[in-house]
Parts: C-alpha cells; structure tokens; sequence
C-alpha cells in the first residue's frame, strides 16, 4: 500500500501507525530528519484505516469550532508562573485546572536524549512544567496517541497540547465516543524545523565550548525580553545565548514540506483552545501589556473550550478581545516556502551545518581553542570595545586593549607577541 507519495501531504503525526491493528507502520526518518510512516508489507493487511485516519489528506470537520471563537488577551496574576511562560502563562492556568479540578494528565512537549523533542505524559506540576514554553522544533510523538486512548477508554481525563496538525490527528484517531473527556490545546504555528538541524546545533556548541548541555531554552525571556528572541544553553554552568537557531527558524528553510501546505492555517481550529503571543496588542488591547514579560491571545474554538477557559478567568488577568482581526499570518495562511530552500539542504548536505550557520545564521564559529585562547586574552586585557561609527550607530572594535595592561606587556616586551596570538585566534 502508498501511504505518502507526496512528502508535501504528511504532517508527521503518527496518527497511521498508531491506528494500524497489525503493526505494519513504523515512523522513520527520512534525510532531512523528518519522521514519515514506513509500511511492512509482509504484516500489511491493506485495511485501510491509515488513510482514513489521515486529517491532513482527508481534511477536518470544521464546524466543530465556531465560526468567531472567543477571544482574549490573558496573562496570568502569578508573575513567577508568568515568568517561567514563553507569553502569558495560560497554559499553566488551563493545565492546573485539569490536574487539580478533573484529575487528570496532561500530554505536552517535553524533552528526551540530548534534548530531542518528544512528547509524554505529566501526572504533576513540577512533570508538567516542562512542557512550558514552546520547543522550535517537531515533537516525537513518541507512542502517546495509544497511551491516551487507553486513558480515555478508562475514563480518565487528558489534555493534550501539540500544533494544530497533531491536535487534529488525536482527535480523529481517538474518535467522537471519546472526546468528551480530552481537552486539546494548539498553538499558532510557523512551521516545524527538523530535528535533525536542532541536534546538529546543539553538537556543534558542545564543540565549540568542549562540554555537554545541561540545559536548553529556545527563548530566553527573562534575560531578552519576551518579544525578542534569543535561544541560550548551559554549559558547565555558563548561560550562553545566541540567535542561530532563531535566525535559521525565520528564515523557515529548514521547515518540515506540509508546514508550507498546512491546512489549518485558518481561525477553525482543530482544538478546543488556542494559544498564541499576542503579537499587535498595542492596538488590540492598548496600555494592557507595557512590561515585555507576555501576553496571550487566547481563542476558545469550542464550547468545551470556552467553558474550560471562563473556569480559570480568576486566575489571570483578562480582556475579552473577541472578533478582533488578530495580525497573526499563520491563521490566515501557511508560511510560504522559501525560494532557496532546496539550496539550504543542498549545502546543508555537501558543507554540513556549521556552514549554513555561518552563512544563514550569521555565525561566526570558533573551535573551543580559539574560545579559550580569546578568554585567555581578555584577561591580559584585549577586549571588545564600542565605538560611533559615522551614523551614531555602534560597531565592535576589535583588537583594542586597557592601557594599563598594554603598558605592562610592553614592559615585559610580550606585547606584540600577544597581539599576534589574539590576531590568529580572533
């Protein structure tokens, strides 16, 4: 049987090898580091429910959600949970309601080996809160779609968060009898970068700083604000923070083929919720948001949605923005393929990542000599300093140094020897 013939029309969900009574589908990845099904024939009995299964080819029942869903900008009273929140924190409001108030589990995007993307399941807030924060990267859906029926079929209650294209593809493979009790949550989504790019930059960071991360966070809002966007890792200790994995996120090359065909890029979502940064507040809801700490635009699609929603309005602070023409592109459009995109993986494959960083991303790497030696340097007394350039703006000048110390190599006459060193290694 062809399950995908056009990569372009697979979204990755894993709903076909989950539904597949024989087990004849497994989710492979393909070159570029997308997972896609992979049909064994011999244990194929071509009963079809793969294809029937697949929202993405056969499309979703739209009049499940309202025509104008409810909408509000939201942020949360507790400023830590605000704080530890890639927007507003409604997420944790909405989650909390479900471990508290129903009892029941939630299912997010959490992390694995090495900061693979994988989905699974939190029976706490302290398992839960690792699913805070959006993860620029496709999730794993890592087996869960079977785990959740079985807790639907034993009348537990599951809320599960993914985009809207695995939102989708739950809830059809779960089917009507069961939705009463699983509460789906999407996000606005650009489109998914491959995994296999995520892993390649955190390796080549391990490279260049000569360690293992610790820890990953792919926006660091509480150092740069939330509407900037800076990713940072932790080696041995020290936060670094970079813009590489961002820059290539934009620039949307290296998205998964359906994100530029995506069907749910429409305000019918597939979820009972949606969450998204309110990006156009200023003039939606003026003088709500002034502090860059995040703000929600939250959209109850459903009924179940809207209700689940008024039942944590006492925990945020709120106002109804509902019929607002909000400026997201992604829920008017997909995003567009980029015309160069083929020339990425092409140089991608033939140069490896470290070029296409340099090259997209502005990169400028340096082995974990170099970064030691510079350190080293520095310490004599070589820094980075500022100046005016013409325009007022500022330029790094490199190669300058405290003249205390310049002094003191002169004397000791390792001045020029110093500043070759730093020259070679810059």
């Amino acid at each position: 049987m062809d399950l995908i013939i056009d990569k372009g029309k697979c979204c990755g969900c894993s709903a076909c090898m989950s539904i597949c009574p024989k087990d004849a589908i497994t989710m492979q990845p393909d070159k570029e580091g997308f997972l896609y099904p992979h049909i064994n024939d011999e244990l194929c009995v071509n009963c079809g429910l793969c294809k029937k299964v697949c929202t993405f080819q056969n499309g979703y029942d739209k009049e499940k959600s309202a025509a104008v869903p409810a909408g509000y900008a939201i942020k949360h009273k507790d400023e830590d949970i605000r704080a530890n929140s890639r927007s507003g924190g409604m997420f944790t409001a909405l989650s909390d309601y479900v471990l508290d108030t129903l009892g029941g589990v939630v299912y997010g995007a959490g992390y694995g080996d090495h900061f693979k993307v994988i989905h699974k399941c939190a029976h706490t807030k302290e398992e839960r809160n690792e699913f805070r924060g959006s993860k620029y990267v496709q999730s794993d859906m890592n087996g869960c779609f079977r785990e959740i029926k079985e807790h639907l079929k034993n009348n537990e209650t599951v809320l599960f968060s993914g985009t809207a294209c695995q939102t989708a593809a739950l809830r059809q493979y779960c089917g009507e009898k069961l939705e009463k009790n699983l509460y789906l949550v999407d996000i606005v989504c650009h489109g998914v970068p491959s995994p296999m790019i995520w892993q390649d930059f955190l390796k080549m960071r391990e490279k260049e700083f000569h360690g293992k991360i610790e820890k990953v966070n792919f926006r660091n809002k509480l150092q740069f604000g939330w509407n900037a966007h800076h990713e940072t890792i932790v080696i041995k200790g020290n936060e670094l923070s970079s813009r590489i994995f961002a820059k290539l996120f934009s620039k949307a090359a290296i998205y998964r083929p359906s994100c530029y065909q995506c069907i749910y890029t429409n305000k019918q979502r597939p979820s009972d919720v949606t969450l998204a940064d309110f990006w156009g507040h200023e003039k939606a809801v003026p003088g709500f948001h002034t502090d860059n700490k995040g703000l929600s635009l939250v959209l109850g699609n459903t009924e179940k949605g809207r209700k689940w929603i008024e039942s944590v309005l006492d925990k945020v602070d709120y106002i109804d923005v509902t019929g607002y023409p909000y400026r997201h592109t992604n829920m008017k459009r997909p995003t567009t393929r980029p015309e160069n995109r083929e020339q990425v993986w092409a140089e991608y494959f033939d140069k490896g990542f470290v070029y296409v960083a340099k090259k997209y991303a502005d990169h400028e790497y340096k082995s974990y000599a170099s970064h030691t030696m510079e350190a080293f340097l520095e310490k004599l007394g070589f820094s980075k300093k500022k100046k005016k350039t013409k325009k007022g703006s500022e330029k790094t000048k490199e190669s300058t140094l405290k003249c205390f110390t310049k002094k003191t190599l002169q004397k000791l006459g390792l001045f020029n020897f110093a500043k070759k060193i730093y020259k070679h290694f810059k």
